[in-house]
């Protein structure tokens, strides 16, 4: 075993090793490892070894160690948390972020730019029964899942009775409530709280106009709670909060502990967040994401163990100390978007990528259930939002490209009043986008320290060559789409240019060549950089270019957009061979009447892979927009185009269209893949004018 990382050692180097790994059976090897092993104790943590073992980490904390402090994990109940550890944690956070103090883990920025929560009712703790609300209550909220069991509800036939003191003790009522609820109710008597809020006893299920007032406020109800109890395990409501002794049933914990001596154990503990590895039907769920994300204190039931978290700390039931690290994709991790004080498309890609994998009972609630979200980024992102797309970001934000073959969301309900789904926006499908597909958006961040915000990380860039309109019926008047980024990326701020309001130039440093300029084009995509840019308001941010900030600009948007209009040119290529490569789903090869290469089309679907099953198929290709990168500049751009025709790697500057394949349905089209052509190409096929209305 080494000491404080130093060096290193194979398996056959000490037999201390076989033993130790041995001890830890299946939870560290199936087999004897191929691969070198190499057992470290680290350096500044008291009494945790470290193994590194073909590739994977695994930390296990040594327990009772002669002669040294006690670990700081704990050996748990198999049955029962600690009896007043929620309370304790709850106590703790109180007192570290009293409400008073800016650095509150209950001062939360979306809060600001949310609709006032107004809940209608509480579940009374004390009395168990509903109670009208009012804004002065503090409250606790919960998040579950339903599920397919039978879930009690207030409706306007209960909703009187369910207001008299004792109707959640009456046992008519009692058996017909799900254990989570239960115990939920349970919990916050004994956290020295009053007031619950629970949709299924909170909102008055059949009286619509209230019902929708309330879902549309779920952000905001969520958002100003003072805690949320988050019931992650199980598959329904029936589950509980288990292992909360007088109050829930038993746990069924599981905590490996492995004695190598009569004085020495050693525990295995996740390096990572567990529910990141093995998501619960909860995480899976639409409606529980936006829940998550608002909530500023979370304890949070999952795998059978319990955890506290706010935006300032963090505890695991099984470790002694505070962590304040932020997790990444931890509902902490995702929300700092909300406190950039400028348009971050790399955090909101963050965030959509978690969003876009979840599932809902009824599809049409995907983009109703993110409005939250979109709500309080209409503060920075200008325009706001064209069904889950940045109105601002459009040209880029339509490139967006699965990460894995996707789903589409499908509703069997036709109506023109159902909120969208359209093909062109990730919100129609299920499943991640590829990050890399959004990288063109972030190209004006020079460097910063906001978080969330990703500086340039590629030289592609995106033309616009259409102007776009927006509409939420095939009958309603065409908004169009107003992107103010186009006038900023594009001009030419040169030291003769005035500078808008509250911006400043600076003068490019060429010591910063190696590190920033090899990944950022000039306006004319040729030449050199001459200088950044910084705005009074976020002096720590430098930027390539000034950006448009909310209140430069007034645009309109149309947040529930079904169909996308605009006037562009058509062609048709043939499908080639399948190209599988290393980072992505598998793409194909487009070929012109000729048979020659002329470009590379993604997939979105299973549906789409017709084009992989039939020969030469002819395929409807529209423009949506032209691009271009620099080869020989950007070694982290993973372009098909560089494996299959070395020439194009070998260019100063790569000219392209964006263009998408599209089907037809009624006359409306719809998107079926997304890819690239080669400028050159497309410019020698036969090409016409069409307008084209997309849904």
């Amino acid at each position: 075993m080494l000491e404080n990382n130093q060096g290193l050692a194979s398996i056959n180097d000490c037999h201390k090793h076989l033993s130790l790994c041995d001890s830890f059976g299946e939870d560290f090897w199936v087999k004897k490892p191929s691969g070198r092993v190499i057992i470290c104790k680290n350096k500044g943590q008291i009494g945790v070894v470290t193994i590194y073992e073909s590739g994977n980490i695994f930390n296990h904390n040594i327990l009772q160690v002669a002669g040294e402090p006690r670990s700081t994990i704990t050996i748990l109940d198999a049955k029962w948390i600690g009896q007043h550890l929620p309370k304790q944690w709850k106590a703790i956070c109180e007192k570290s972020h009293r409400r008073s103090d800016q650095s509150s883990c209950l001062i939360s920025q979306a809060k600001t730019y949310l609709q006032p929560s107004s809940p209608q009712y509480f579940v009374d703790t004390w009395l168990r029964c509903l109670a009208p609300a009012s804004s002065d209550m503090n409250y606790i909220t919960l998040s579950y899942v339903w599920g397919q069991v039978r879930n009690f509800t207030t409706t306007k036939a209960t909703l009187a009775r369910l207001q008299k003191p004792g109707a959640f003790i009456d046992p008519k009522v009692l058996e017909k409530l799900p254990n989570t609820i239960k115990d939920a109710i349970n919990l916050v008597e004994y956290l020295g709280e009053r007031y619950l809020w629970i949709d299924a006893l909170c909102i008055v299920q059949d009286d619509d106009e209230w019902k929708y007032q309330q879902i549309d406020n779920m952000a905001s109800i969520f958002a100003n709670s003072h805690l949320t109890i988050i019931a992650e395990d199980g598959d329904d409501a029936n589950y509980g909060l288990r292992g909360l002794r007088g109050i829930s049933k038993p746990r069924n914990f599981v905590q490996k502990v492995h004695k190598l001596t009569s004085r020495l154990q050693v525990v295995a503990v996740s390096l990572f967040d567990d529910r990141l590895r093995t998501p619960s039907r909860w995480g899976t769920r639409g409606w529980t994401f936006q829940e998550d994300v608002f909530s500023t204190r979370r304890l949070r039931f999952h795998r059978d163990m319990v955890q506290w978290e706010c935006n300032g700390n963090y505890w695991r039931e099984e470790r002694d100390k505070v962590h304040k690290n932020v997790r990444l994709g931890s509902p902490r991790y995702l929300s700092e978007i909300f406190v950039t004080p400028f348009p971050s498309l790399s955090g909101y890609v963050d965030l959509i990528q978690e969003y876009g994998k979840r599932e809902f009972t009824n599809p049409e609630d995907a983009l109703f259930a993110f409005s939250g979200i979109t709500t309080v980024l209409n503060r920075t992102f200008s325009g706001g939002f064209i069904a889950g797309l940045p109105s601002m970001f459009l040209d880029i934000a339509l490139l967006w490209q699965p990460t894995f073959t996707m789903r589409r969301r499908t509703t069997m309900i036709k109506s023109d009043m159902l909120p969208c789904l359209p093909s062109w926006s990730w919100v129609g499908w299920i499943g991640p986008t590829s990050s890399q597909s959004w990288d063109p958006g972030q190209c004006y961040i020079k460097r910063s320290s906001q978080p969330r915000v990703k500086g340039s990380m590629t030289s592609h860039r995106v033309i616009p060559i259409v102007q776009w309109s927006v509409s939420e019926t095939l009958q309603s008047t065409k908004k169009q789409v107003f992107r103010p980024w186009e006038k900023y990326q594009f001009h030419n701020w040169d030291d003769s240019q005035s500078m808008p309001q509250g911006w400043t130039r600076h003068q490019y440093q060429c010591r910063d060549l190696v590190s920033q300029a090899p990944l950022y084009l000039p306006p004319r995509s040729t030449g050199s950089v001459r200088n950044y840019f910084k705005h009074e308001k976020f002096p720590d941010t430098e930027f390539w270019h000034p950006i448009p900030l909310n209140n430069d600009v007034n645009g309109s948007t149309c947040p529930n957009a079904r169909y996308l209009s605009g006037r562009t040119q058509r062609a048709w290529l043939y499908n080639g061979s399948v190209f599988q490569p290393k980072w992505n789903d598998g793409r194909v090869l487009l070929n012109d009447r000729f048979g020659d290469w002329a470009g590379i089309l993604g997939p979105n679907d299973e549906s789409s892979k017709e084009i992989t099953l039939e020969v030469n198929l002819k395929i409807e290709l529209i423009a949506i927009s032209k691009g271009l990168t620099t080869p020989k500049r950007d070694n982290n751009l993973d372009f098909e185009e560089w494996v299959i025709n070395e020439q194009h790697k070998s260019l100063e500057i790569y000219n392209f269209y964006h263009v998408m394949w599209i089907g037809w349905d009624n006359g409306v089209a719809y998107r079926k893949a997304l890819g690239r052509v080669p400028q050159d190409i497309w410019e020698r096929q036969e090409l016409e004018w069409i307008d084209v209305t997309i849904g």
